[in-house]
């Protein structure tokens, strides 16, 4: 189950829960008990971001043509995506048959 960092927007308060993604994140701060916390998206560890709900889901289109972008450029980006044994099977054909999205 993933672990994820919280802070309260009125007191500043900063805590870890874990949970499963599929289960609501927590909105009742448990020091100040003001319905004012948000979940804290991890950067990987060297940068942190706070995104609300509907932050994060205007940020997905662009992340996505971003990514997208990527993914047609770099061959690694592309293995990485599509996974190990799916890479392989598309490079054993040849190259006009692998259609990429």
């Amino acid at each position: 189950m993933p672990t994820y960092n919280h802070r309260c927007d009125s007191c500043e308060h900063e805590f870890e829960l874990d949970y499963s993604i599929k289960a609501d994140p927590p909105k009742v701060c448990p020091e100040c008990k003001q319905e004012t916390v948000r979940r804290m998206i991890s950067g990987g560890g060297m940068s942190r971001m706070d995104l609300t709900g509907e932050e994060f889901l205007a940020k997905l289109p662009e992340d996505k043509r971003k990514l997208m972008k990527e993914i047609g450029s770099k061959e690694s980006t592309f293995a990485n995506m599509v996974g190990e044994s799916a890479y392989h099977e598309y490079a054993k054909k040849p190259y006009h048959d692998v259609k990429r999205r």
